[in-house]
């Protein structure tokens, strides 16, 4: 099969992985395209038009319902990266509830959550006595003063401010 065009450009690779399965690569991006039949069967919260499936994330939600056409090192990496990037609908198609720490997505909403209220870092840099940071909290922005020490221990999602202890600047 040809495409003479894909979301990403124009296809340089194309690779069929199965019947209606394609792997489509160009000079930037690439992903996965689906027949109309296929894409069809593809549940509709996972559904994309057109079927087309970018090659970051996307990619694992069809390899979840059409593991035939994935070798298995593949298909483990596509139940981690569904799981990581797509927990809603890993979720529902594995009739699971991913618990804290199994999903990227789901920790970062959780700790989203938990400090909507905080001074959270949204940018940093460093400074001769410590570290420039600007911390949002709503609409609002106040900048503050860090350790370097300190902020190098940071979550993965984010610095928390504690205007207790952190020196706010201009």
């Amino acid at each position: 099969m040809q495409f003479a065009s894909s979301p990403w450009g124009k296809p340089q690779d194309i690779l069929q992985l199965a019947v209606g399965i394609w792997q489509v690569s160009t000079a930037s991006h690439g992903g996965i395209k689906l027949s109309a039949d296929l894409n069809r069967k593809m549940p509709d919260y996972m559904r994309k038009k057109g079927g087309w499936y970018e090659e970051d994330c996307e990619w694992a939600l069809v390899a979840l319902v059409f593991p035939h056409a994935f070798k298995p090192s593949a298909l483990r990496y596509a139940e981690e990266s569904a799981r990581n990037w797509h927990p809603d609908e890993y979720e529902q198609f594995r009739q699971v509830v991913l618990q804290p720490g199994e999903s990227r997505v789901k920790d970062e909403r959780a700790f989203i959550e938990r400090h909507k209220n905080d001074w959270v870092v949204a940018s940093a840099m460093a400074v001769t006595d410590g570290v420039k940071c600007w911390a949002k909290r709503g609409d609002e922005t106040r900048t503050y003063l860090v350790p370097e020490d300190e902020y190098r221990q940071r979550a993965p999602f984010g610095f928390i401010i504690d205007p207790t202890r952190h020196r706010q600047v201009a």
